[in-house]
């Protein structure tokens, strides 16, 4: 830390604050929301989103696949793809294939939930599915995907 403050300071000039400042592995750090692991095959490390990020995401969506918010289909489909856009384009540097893939299972879980309490059975719940304004549950799917 003493060599980096030093180089900072003489060569180029610039002040370090030593309170926000710190030589450390990159496994260990949170910056700007992502967190670092070494990859063993390439034996590099690489950017992922940090958990707490990850954290703050689950509770947005929890937010938007409650059960007790009454508004339509089609708007919690548009607030929900206006937030999973705007995530995945904040962290598409980093390597989230397997997040991806388990967020989408969790998201269409509860979209299914929020409107799995008009029948119990399969039947009833094509019957009903014209109420969203889809006609089957493929449409209700492809939704977020489009």
């Amino acid at each position: 830390m003493v060599s980096v403050t030093k180089f900072l300071k003489e060569k180029l000039g610039l002040r370090v604050n030593v309170s926000k400042s710190k030589v450390y592995r990159p496994n260990g750090i949170n910056y700007l929301g992502f967190g670092f692991y070494c990859d063993v095959f390439s034996h590099q490390f690489k950017a992922k989103p940090h958990q707490i990020s990850v954290n703050k995401l689950k509770e947005k969506l929890k937010q938007l696949t409650s059960r007790n918010w009454e508004v339509s289909t089609t708007y919690r489909v548009i607030k929900l793809k206006q937030l999973i856009v705007g995530w995945v384009n904040c962290f598409k540097i980093s390597h989230m294939k397997k997040l991806c893939r388990e967020l989408d299972k969790h998201i269409r879980f509860c979209l299914r939930s929020v409107h799995g309490s008009n029948g119990r059975k399969v039947k009833t719940r094509y019957k009903t599915s014209g109420n969203w304004g889809l006609s089957t549950m493929k449409q209700f799917d492809g939704l977020i995907l489009d």
